[in-house]
């Protein structure tokens, strides 16, 4: 009899899409987990500020048949249903969500991706679905649905009244009704990030702040405070200069915080000037703050830029990047900002440039450009918000920071678990907090009880004991992000008769 020869075309009734539920298809997070079935879990912060980008790797191997054509190169589409997620570079986005394509050239080869939320400002967590549509070089294709859920860690807090924010010096008539909310907002957003720890009051007529004229750049005059206040003092006014730019600065002249009767290295007083007819171009803004757009523009000079982003940015120089201030003074004067975190972190110092702005880095957790730098990074340019680094930076400066989850370190939760009884449903969870990635838990040295499994996306360690007995064991936690951190922790079951 003749044997039939089968290759990759005569597979009768078995689709390419049953060839992928065949494993065809994984995406692997930064630890080489699987994560098509599980799902992906991101964070968003506490804070306005840029959250963790992880990266993770798409691998697609599909079977050949006896000596059958090989099915690749691969076309991949990647796309997600909400407006605040993204991909990295080379992709597109909007109101429906973001799309990236890739191409993987071999049979078995991969390609890598980064996805995150835009942060909002709201509580509660959020799911999308991520899509991928994988076609061969016969212009098969099959479509994999990959769960996404974003664990929001943003808390009820009191409003901050650390922050003062003063209109006096509007003279254009500029920052009217519709415009102050986007400015108030982001000057919120700054100071949610600070502490007050108990700074003194300014009497009033006692803090000198310079105010700019009314065309920009040319010349101003020295004012000052005509009431008390505690604090921070921020004027924000409109300017109409030749130079087509906004501007941001502590007051080099005014007064230190002090605390108890003890100075500190922060200013009191500051200025954000904008430019009323855009930023170096005379195209006006866009003025919202609807973080669901937060991809209507990418700042260039050649569109409308958003006011902001642009008013986000001139407040960082009014609070602490800014020659005003003595420590970042020094900094810039010397081998730039040393502080621990941020060594450990960017793997060296921070380097500032004589435009008091963070020139060259990139903040490897959000894969953002940091402060002055925004223009760069792995992922798309659009509105600017500050990275982990900057609020560091903050730090060493003078400012207090808020207890916020971008600061944590990864830390256990559980010190303990129950007992339980055999032959009885037992399920515990495993808790951690911090890091700036979605937790792993690994079992590491000895036995679970025999009939329970520790599910290592979620931690739940469940089942049915079917003998009794101490059991000692210790499960390895880790956070999916690229070198990230891990401890590992000992734990006793006792199983009851």
């Amino acid at each position: 009899m003749r044997r039939m020869r089968v290759g990759f075309f005569a597979l009768g009734v078995i689709s390419l899409a049953s060839l992928a539920d065949a494993r065809g298809l994984k995406v692997l997070d930064p630890l080489k987990r699987d994560i098509v079935t599980s799902g992906i879990q991101l964070l968003d912060w506490d804070g306005h500020l840029m959250n963790p980008a992880p990266r993770f790797d798409l691998q697609v191997l599909m079977p050949v048949i006896g000596d059958g054509p090989n099915p690749a190169p691969f076309s991949v589409r990647l796309t997600a249903n909400h407006p605040r997620l993204y991909f990295d570079q080379n992709s597109t986005y909007g109101a429906t969500g973001p799309t990236k394509n890739l191409t993987i050239p071999t049979n078995g080869g991969s390609a890598p991706f980064r996805l995150a939320m835009f942060p909002d400002r709201a509580g509660g967590n959020e799911t999308a679905t991520l899509t991928v549509q994988v076609t061969d070089r016969f212009n098969r294709s099959f479509t994999r649905s990959i769960p996404v859920t974003v664990i929001d860690q943003d808390l009820p807090r009191p409003a901050n009244t650390l922050l003062t924010v003063n209109y006096s010096q509007e003279r254009l008539n500029w920052m009217n009704t519709a415009r102050r909310p986007v400015i108030d907002q982001a000057a919120a957003d700054w100071a949610y990030f600070f502490v007050n720890p108990g700074y003194a009051t300014v009497p009033a007529n006692s803090e000198w702040t310079f105010i700019w004229n009314t065309n920009g750049f040319t010349g101003g005059n020295w004012r000052l405070n005509t009431s008390a206040y505690n604090g921070f003092l921020l004027y924000a006014y409109a300017i109409d200069g030749p130079q087509l730019r906004s501007g941001g600065a502590g007051s080099s002249r005014g007064g230190f915080q002090s605390v108890a009767g003890n100075p500190t290295q922060l200013r009191r007083s500051g200025t954000v000037e904008v430019e009323r007819k855009g930023n170096y171009n005379t195209l006006g803004w866009i003025e919202s703050t609807n973080d669901d757009q937060w991809w209507t523009t990418g700042n260039l000079g050649n569109e409308q830029n958003d006011l902001y982003s642009i008013v986000r940015h001139e407040m960082g120089h009014a609070f602490g990047f800014n020659i005003a201030y003595p420590r970042f003074l020094a900094a810039k004067n010397g081998n730039g900002i040393e502080d621990p975190e941020i060594v450990d972190l960017l793997g060296g110092p921070l380097m500032i440039d004589a435009f008091d702005h963070f020139h060259g880095t990139i903040e490897p957790c959000s894969g953002c450009g940091a402060f002055g730098y925004e223009y760069y990074g792995q992922i798309p340019r659009r509105r600017w918000l500050p990275t982990k680094v900057d609020i560091l930076a903050m730090r060493h400066v003078g400012w207090t920071l808020r207890d916020i989850s971008a600061l944590w370190p990864l830390q256990w939760v559980t010190t303990g678990l129950p007992a339980g009884t055999r032959n009885t449903a037992y399920s515990q969870t495993l808790v951690s907090k911090g890091g700036s990635g979605a937790p792993d838990f690994l079992l590491g040295r000895g036995k679970l009880p025999p009939g329970l499994r520790l599910n290592r996306f979620t931690g739940v360690l469940s089942g049915t004991p079917t003998v009794a007995g101490t059991f000692n064991f210790t499960v390895t936690l880790r956070e999916a992000i690229e070198n990230g951190q891990q401890l590992d922790r000992s734990f006793s079951i006792q199983i009851n008769p």
